[in-house]
Order: structure tokens, then C-alpha cells, then sequence
């Protein structure tokens, strides 16, 4: 029994280190940090996170730096769209409900994860600007299986209350997919939004 239990975990660890991730892990250190109720709106949040990416990044040896609401390979938030002039399925408000995610700017940078189409997010896009978003290729591929994805717009959680009313975004790039959720569950579709909109 101990032989067999002994094999069979070793079997899995050797499955979890031959699985790709979708993210380059290598010399990315990442933290944690807990905001009180004085960061409770998104202005003061952004400023704190855009103060302190710039003072990181201005550490000798230090490539980038980038704030994520969750981190890759941890399980997130999920939250509703709706496609503009698409249909809903049958018995519901929504076209689908989806991983989400709010980033900074060089969060692709920092991980190393490759824009395939259109571009990641600029410094520019800032609260007042045009509302963006960037999505994963298994969002582009299960919404817009044949046709490009990148000038379309999206609608978040619409319908789920006050604090969700999210203008319509147009989505403005692809990256590449990530296992977001855990090495186990593959790749699922992902929404990205700048931190600074959000």
C-alpha cells in the first residue's frame, strides 16, 4: 500500500512539473498585502499600486513590476458579460460568465506572457480613457471561434448591482492563455481590465 501511495505521488509531481503553466516563473518575486477601508475607491488603490510599481522598478536589477487583483495559478474571480447584439442563451441574462482579472500595466511584462494579437495595456489607460480589456486566446476562441476578436466590445456584470455597472469596453488585444485557476485545470477563458479602470 505505502509502495503504491508512494508512486502515485510521485507520478503526480512529476505531471505537475512537466505541465506548462502559460507563465515564466524564474526570478518573479511576487507579495501580498492587505488595503484597509482607506483604500476603499479604485483612484486611491491605482495611485498606491503606480507609486509603488515605479519605486520597485527603479531597484537596480529590476526589469518590471505590476499589481494583479489575483495572481496566476490561484483560483479567481468570475464574473457575467454580455456581447453587444449577440443573443443570450435561453434562460438567461448573460452570453457566458467568465475568469477576471484587474492588472497594472506590465503585468504581462512581469510574467512574461505574450501578446498574440492587437497589444496588452499602456500607461495611458487610465480611468478617464477609453474603457479596454484584454482576454485570453481560450476567451478569443470560445466567443469568436471564427473571426477576430480584437475592436469588439464586451459588457461586465451587468445586472449584478450599483457597484458592477462597468461601461462597454472594447477589447483591444489577446494574450496568451494561462493556467489561472491551477496546473490541474487547464486553460479557462480570462478577461483582463486595467487596474485603473476597474
Amino acid at each position: 500500500m505505502l509502495l503504491i501511495g508512494a508512486s502515485l505521488l510521485i507520478r503526480t509531481f512529476v505531471g505537475l512539473r512537466a505541465a506548462d503553466p502559460g507563465i515564466d516563473p524564474r526570478n518573479v518575486l511576487t507579495f501580498e498585502t492587505p488595503l484597509g477601508n482607506a483604500f476603499a475607491k479604485t483612484a486611491t488603490v491605482d495611485r498606491l499600486s503606480a507609486q509603488a510599481c515605479r519605486r520597485i522598478e527603479g531597484l537596480p536589477g529590476v526589469e518590471a513590476a505590476a499589481s494583479a487583483v489575483v495572481l496566476p495559478l490561484t483560483n479567481g474571480i468570475d464574473l457575467p458579460i454580455n456581447i453587444p447584439g449577440r443573443p443570450t442563451p435561453e434562460g438567461s441574462k448573460w452570453n457566458g460568465d467568465e475568469q477576471w482579472r484587474s492588472v497594472s500595466p506590465h503585468y504581462f511584462q512581469v510574467f512574461r506572457i505574450p501578446v498574440v494579437r492587437g497589444r496588452g495595456f499602456r500607461d495611458a489607460d487610465v480611468a478617464n480613457s477609453s474603457p479596454v480589456m484584454v482576454i485570453n486566446e481560450s476567451f478569443a476562441k470560445k466567443y469568436w471561434p471564427n473571426a477576430d476578436p480584437v475592436g469588439q466590445v464586451l459588457i461586465i456584470g451587468r445586472g449584478l448591482g450599483e457597484e458592477f455597472n462597468d461601461p462597454p469596453r472594447e477589447i483591444v488585444g489577446v494574450v496568451r492563455s494561462v493556467r489561472e485557476v491551477g496546473l490541474r485545470d487547464g486553460e479557462v477563458p480570462v478577461m483582463y481590465v486595467p487596474q485603473s479602470q476597474q
